[in-house]
């Protein structure tokens, strides 16, 4: 096999997990300030360490004038440059190489030759030098690529390539990546800084040309076993970047199996990584998380969807037992109702998945009694009957508010109620568009735009904990599915509130669920409102924002700017005394958001400040008028 593999073209993608794109700053005339340095982040992140020819982060102020990556037109030949945009970087007194630029982060790789222990970085802008920052140098810092986005659920995935394809390895979980599991006896394509010297050829500051071989022994363990390693040098065509050639062991396979990686006989113990690999086409797991609802002749059946392999699920079925006879119903998603059933006769009920490969075993089963008693827990809404239409006044094409809900004859026992609406993409996997626990269980009721009741959870679109009205992409009917669960105690979570996502909910009340109610309702998107170019350009303005987003909906009119009305950075530090100005959640979203004009036009006469919130920061976080209980400040 060649080991120049032809993924080293796509470097700008690799690179663009090691810098943080800012917009472009005029010059600062204040020299510039060293806060931080620390190795690439995408590679692992060693703070204040590193190893000559590897990556560092700089942070501080006033750093540069401008904002971008190295190109070509700055290199001289094969050699990278030492200035940029009139930024430089010694280290120990030698020119470090530098690869971006912004005023808060600089990027350089370190030269070669630095020698072991404390050295002085300094940086100078235009003339402007900073106070010296220190880093301390160890032969070697190794580090694999692995970026943040491709940590998920608190698991970081290594950002492994297929040799074959260019592809990036994902077992579907990864937002943004194809789902692409690595195969047993296939040949993947690491990448990674800090691993030290290489034969025959200088590391830092050079495009590499041609094979090396790596000075020290480098080895992988996936799973259990030892991978071949058929490549371990310097990535040709790239700078100071490494790259190894590893060939997937034979019988792995899972989601979550674990790579681990040792230079010279040290075991990497920064990087926990994880990788995902498919086994010969299969079919799917079998549902897990069974709930059962009993009705009047008849049961729903909520349960967690598996991940297929071999091909995308497309059907259930569960399969009721009782009495000596069977009863079978299908669905394309959770839940599956079943009809037919003969009151006062104990059922048992198993769920299988059917993909395009074979149908999985059956599921744990779960137990029930249906009766004519049964029947009364139910939801509904104003907004809309069962399988009937979702209001676009609901989704992101009109003003984002939740829906008005009730619901009656809770199970006896019901401490509190959850609610998660969710909807099923093209790609087979749940998503979750409102995430709602902690409902008080003398609640019969949420009224429209009830973001103060219970605790909100993240949704799949994000940012934070809001809720995510609908905007589902492409052609067609989508439906959206609101299930209310009645608890028997409070959901524990092994992760903070801000982590809770529609999963982990559904994981902590499987064991607490005493019923389950649903309603479907269905959307098609027009592509004329909440699509148009100005509500675009307003959507996307938020994501600017690197401390939160506030929520973005539109009708033809207006777009709908919402927030939860609290920052999520700590506030009121230090202050004991506050004349009773405790920020507290308030209600701005929905029918309480700002409306700004998708055509904006000049008002006939100016309009009155008044006391209050006058609108909302990109990040959420409402903005208030400058008057005071003495007065307005002018001037």
């Amino acid at each position: 096999m060649q080991k120049n593999s032809p993924v080293v073209k796509n470097w700008a993608i690799i690179a663009a997990y090691a810098a943080i794109f800012s917009p472009v700053y005029s010059q600062n005339v204040n020299p510039p300030v060293i806060g931080s340095i620390t190795t690439a982040s995408a590679f692992g992140g060693y703070v204040a360490t590193a190893a000559p020819a590897s990556y560092v982060e700089i942070y501080g102020l006033n750093l540069a004038g401008t904002t971008r990556l190295w190109s070509g037109d700055d290199f001289s030949g094969p050699a990278a440059p030492t200035t940029l945009d009139g930024v430089s970087v010694t280290v120990n007194g030698t020119k470090a190489y530098i690869s971006y630029v912004s005023p808060t982060q600089v990027n350089v790789e370190i030269p070669d030759g630095i020698a072991n222990g404390q050295a002085s970085v300094v940086l100078t802008v235009s003339g402007r030098s900073s106070a010296a920052g220190t880093l301390t140098i160890s032969a070697q810092k190794p580090g694999l690529l692995a970026p943040a986005s491709f940590n998920v659920a608190g698991k970081q995935y290594l950002a492994a390539v297929h040799g074959a394809t260019g592809a990036f390895v994902s077992g579907g979980n990864i937002t943004g990546v194809a789902p692409a599991p690595a195969m047993p006896g296939e040949t993947l394509i690491l990448y990674g800084t800090g691993f030290g010297p290489v034969s025959g050829a200088a590391v830092a500051g050079q495009i590499a040309n041609g094979l090396t071989k790596l000075a020290t022994p480098f080895t992988v363990v996936i799973g259990n076993s030892a991978a071949t390693v058929e490549y371990a040098g310097l990535a040709p065509g790239l700078v100071g970047v490494y790259q190894f050639n590893v060939v997937v062991p034979q019988g792995l396979m899972g989601n979550e199996v674990t790579v681990q990686t040792s230079l010279n006989g040290t075991p990497n113990t920064l990087q926990t990584l994880y990788l995902a690999i498919a086994g010969p086409a299969r079919g799917p797991a079998p549902p897990t998380n069974l709930i059962s609802t009993a009705g009047n002749g008849s049961a729903t059946i909520a349960f967690t969807a598996p991940v297929g392999n071999g091909g995308p699920i497309t059907n259930y079925t569960a399969t009721c037992t009782g009495g000596g006879a069977s009863v079978t119903s299908s669905a394309t998603a959770s839940p599956i109702t079943v009809t037919g059933l003969t009151n006062g006769t104990t059922y048992t009920c198993t769920v299988t998945a059917t993909g395009t490969a074979s149908t999985s075993g059956p599921s744990s089963s779960v137990t029930f009694t249906p009766s004519a008693a049964s029947s009364g827990f139910s939801l509904t809404s104003a907004a809309g009957t069962n399988g009937g239409t979702l209001p676009a006044d609901h989704t992101c094409d009109g003003m984002g508010a939740t829906i008005p809900l009730s619901w009656a004859n809770a199970p006896a026992g019901t401490k509190e109620f959850a609610l998660l609406m969710t909807t099923l993409p093209g790609d087979g996997t749940t998503k979750w568009n409102w995430v709602l626990y902690g409902i008080p269980g003398v609640n019969n009721k949420l009224l429209k735009d009830s973001f103060l009741v219970g605790t909100m959870g993240l949704g799949s679109d994000g940012p934070g904990q809001v809720y995510n009205p609908p905007c589902s992409q492409g052609p067609g009917l989508k439906l959206y599915t609101y299930t209310l669960y009645a608890l028997s105690a409070s959901p524990v979570f092994s992760v903070p509130a801000s982590q809770v996502n529609g999963q982990i909910v559904t994981d902590a009340i499987a064991g607490i669920t005493l019923g389950s109610t649903v309603l479907n309702l269905s959307a098609t998107r027009t592509g004329s409102t909440g699509s148009s170019a100005a509500c675009n350009t307003i959507r996307n303005s938020t994501r600017a924002s690197k401390s939160g987003q506030a929520s973005v909906s539109c009708d033809s009119t207006y777009a709908y700017i919402g927030s939860n009305g609290i920052t999520t950075q700590p506030m009121m530090n230090g202050i004991t005394s506050t004349n009773l100005q405790f920020p507290i959640p308030t209600n701005f979203n929905g029918a309480n958001a700002w409306k700004i004009p998708l055509a904006p036009a000049i008002a006939a006469s100016p309009t009155n400040v008044v006391d209050g919130p006058l609108g909302v920061a990109i990040n959420g976080v409402p903005i208030f008028n400058p008057c005071t209980q003495g007065g307005c400040v002018t001037g």
